[in-house]
Order: C-alpha cells, then sequence, then structure tokens
C-alpha cells in the first residue's frame, strides 16, 4: 500500500481523521436514505392506482422494487469483489 508521506502509515490522516470522519458520513448517508425513501412512500398516492373498488397498493411495489435493487446490487459487488481477490 502506498502512503502519501513515502511509507508512513501512522499519519494523523489515517490514525485520526479518516475512523472520525468515516462513522459520521456513514451515519447522515443512511438518515438521508432513510428520510428519502420514507417520503418517497408517502407521497406516494394510492387513489391513482385503482380498479374498480380495489386499491392497487402502489408504496409496497415501490419498496418491493427498491429492495430487490439493493439485494441484486449487494450480489453483484460481491461477485466482483470476489473476482477481483482471485487474481494473483
Amino acid at each position: 500500500m502506498a502512503y502519501e508521506d513515502g511509507g508512513n502509515p501512522n499519519t494523523t490522516r489515517d490514525r485520526l481523521i479518516v475512523p472520525l470522519l468515516l462513522p459520521l458520513v456513514a451515519a447522515v448517508a443512511t438518515a438521508v436514505l432513510i428520510v428519502g425513501v420514507g417520503e418517497l412512500l408517502l407521497a406516494t398516492n394510492i387513489e391513482a392506482m385503482s380498479i374498480g373498488h380495489e386499491h392497487i397498493v402502489v408504496p409496497v411495489f415501490i419498496a418491493l422494487g427498491l429492495a430487490l435493487a439493493v439485494l441484486f446490487g449487494a450480489a453483484i459487488a460481491a461477485v466482483a469483489l470476489a473476482k477481483g481477490h482471485d487474481e494473483p
């Protein structure tokens, strides 16, 4: 692994700043995604999709699609990372 300062892994950035900022950035990104998806599902108009007196629950299908996108995205990333580690 190459370091910017010529080979010393014990820099302030590596030992202090990155370990403090990484969890904070991850927490903020997670909160933004949770609130964004929640707002999307709450803003979906249930009345827009109806057949007769039966309402098609659109937010359920949106949530299912998002969950499947995350599932398949994680599977593709796992396969890509596994292939990267197999090669010398």
